[in-house]
Order: C-alpha cells, then sequence, then structure tokens
C-alpha cells in the first residue's frame, strides 16, 4: 500500500511539474479529472490503512472526492504537497 501511494504521488508530481512548465498560468486554473481521479485513489488507500470500517472509508472518501473532482487544479496540488516532501510544489 505505502509503494502504491509513494508511486502515485510521485506520478502526480511530475505531471503536475510538466504541465506548469508546458502551459504556464492558466493550467492552475483548468479543472483536470484524471488527476483528481488518482488523488482518490491515494486517499483511499490512506484510509484502508487507517479504518476497518468500509462505511467510514466511503464517506470520507466521497468527501474528499467531491471537493476534488469539482475543484480546480490547485485543490490537487494542496493535496499533492501535503503528502510529498519535495518543495517543488510549494
Amino acid at each position: 500500500r505505502a509503494l502504491a501511494i509513494d508511486l502515485l504521488l510521485r506520478f502526480l508530481r511530475n505531471v503536475l511539474v510538466c504541465d506548469s512548465a508546458i502551459k504556464g498560468e492558466s493550467w492552475f486554473h483548468q479543472s483536470t479529472l484524471n488527476e483528481a481521479a488518482i488523488c482518490c485513489m491515494i486517499y483511499l488507500l490512506e484510509l484502508l490503512g487507517t479504518y476497518s470500517d468500509w462505511s467510514v472509508v466511503r464517506r470520507r472518501t466521497f468527501k474528499i472526492g467531491s471537493r476534488l473532482w469539482c475543484g480546480n487544479r490547485r485543490d490537487v496540488v494542496k493535496f499533492v504537497a501535503k503528502r510529498l516532501p519535495c518543495t517543488c510544489l510549494k
């Protein structure tokens, strides 16, 4: 589980850094569903390691998922920056 989370976070970091270098300022306010889906997978893996009750896992995943899904890349960047030790996203 930890390895999967680490690999997904590194993938997201690389995508965000590469996209920001290519597209400039406009990329930050765009909505992306793929990045939000990967963040939901990461959060789900984190919750499965913490809680054994599926109703709690579903409720918390839905809460963060709706925030990321309806938001823009700023929300995704915040999510990834909290979990990565690098300063490239801060």
